[in-house]
């Protein structure tokens, strides 16, 4: 009977005769998405058929017929490395959830507010991925329809490796280049246009001040800065790398 009853919940679902469920909203950890505007933020991407928007898709095709055997396959590897591994070829194995669990704790807590920012950029400017309006380019992973710009990856992991930064300062250029990288490893599988990349390193710069200025977030600095001084003290890996 127990069955039954499922079966028939979920056929009456299908068919329209229950509710649907609506997704529960985002309850904002340390920012919310009125309190950093997105145009104050991120640039509209190129028009559709301009110059710049033309440009950005030859530069993807320029760069794709030259890649290497080794490139390509660096872009399609790094593409699915977590935000966390990235940061670790900056600060070093010590930087991990056991070692700096508040730290990961209030990270998490920045990333779920990230998620409407880019949904709001997703929605406001739903410009097709290169695959998905030339099929010259070949992509390093699954195809998506997930809109181009700006580029989630550089946008997320900029905005945290320039909140690290206020950790640790003597990072803050090696962060950059290596987030820099992450982009270029974006276009070069044909996920993004040069531009989505830009953006994102703009929009990231904004929305990390504005992490930064929160008063919940400066409340965490303390505990922050404890846990930094465990990972500061182990020396750093080589640089660049290899």
């Amino acid at each position: 009977m127990r069955h039954l009853l499922t079966l028939l919940a979920l056929s009456l679902g299908s068919a329209g005769f229950l509710p649907a469920t609506t997704p529960t909203p985002h309850v904002p950890v340390y920012l919310a998405l009125a309190g950093c505007p997105l145009d104050r933020i991120l640039p509209p991407p190129p028009a559709p058929g301009s110059p710049a928007d033309l440009a950005d898709l030859d530069t993807v095709l320029y760069v794709q017929a030259r890649l290497t055997v080794v490139e390509a396959e660096t872009a399609r590897a790094h593409g699915t490395r977590p935000w966390d591994e990235f940061i670790r070829d900056v600060l070093g194995p010590s930087f991990n959830e056991k070692n700096c669990p508040e730290t990961y704790r209030v990270l998490a807590g920045v990333r779920a507010d990230f998620e409407p920012f880019l949904a709001a950029a997703r929605a406001q400017y739903p410009r097709p991925r290169p695959p998905n309006r030339d099929a010259r380019v070949r992509l390093a992973s699954e195809r998506t329809t997930i809109g181009s710009y700006p580029s989630s990856k550089v946008w997320s992991f900029l905005n945290l490796g320039l909140i690290l930064a206020e950790l640790y300062p003597e990072s803050r250029d090696r962060l950059y280049e290596q987030i820099r990288w992450q982009g270029w490893m974006r276009v070069q599988g044909g996920h993004h246009y040069p531009s989505d990349c830009s953006a994102g390193i703009l929009a990231a710069e904004g929305l990390a001040r504005a992490f930064l200025a929160s008063p919940k977030f400066q409340a965490e600095l303390p505990v922050l800065r404890a846990e930094a001084v465990r990972v500061r003290s182990q020396p750093l890996p080589p640089w660049p790398q290899p």
